[in-house]
């Protein structure tokens, strides 16, 4: 499903969005720990072309994460923060709009 949603939120020629849609599409795509490496850059890849809007790409590694922290809510404040702090310093370095993988 991603593989022909995200290239449409990001206005791949071909693709069915529409000119509002387009300008509200995202800064930014974040895959969750659930995605593989080959997901992501089958994702990416699908993501490429003539009127395509250039991301960042953000990928939780679960290796990150402490093997202590229980999958749950404490879990997920941990990935949301880490996410959050990323995309700031992604902001903040003029980084957000190249294409280019951030894992967190």
């Amino acid at each position: 499903m991603a593989k022909s949603e995200i290239p449409a939120l990001l206005g791949v020629k071909g693709t069915t969005v529409t000119e509002g849609e387009k300008e509200k599409s995202p800064a930014a795509v974040i895959l969750g720990g659930g995605y593989t490496q080959t997901d992501l850059e089958e994702i990416r890849a699908a993501s490429q072309g003539e009127g395509a809007k250039t991301v960042a790409w953000v990928k939780v590694d679960p290796t990150k994460s402490p093997p202590s922290l229980p999958v749950g809510p404490e879990y997920g404040r941990a990935v949301a923060k880490r996410t959050k702090d990323r995309l700031d310093e992604l902001v903040r370095s003029g980084k957000m709009n190249r294409d280019e993988v951030h894992l967190i």
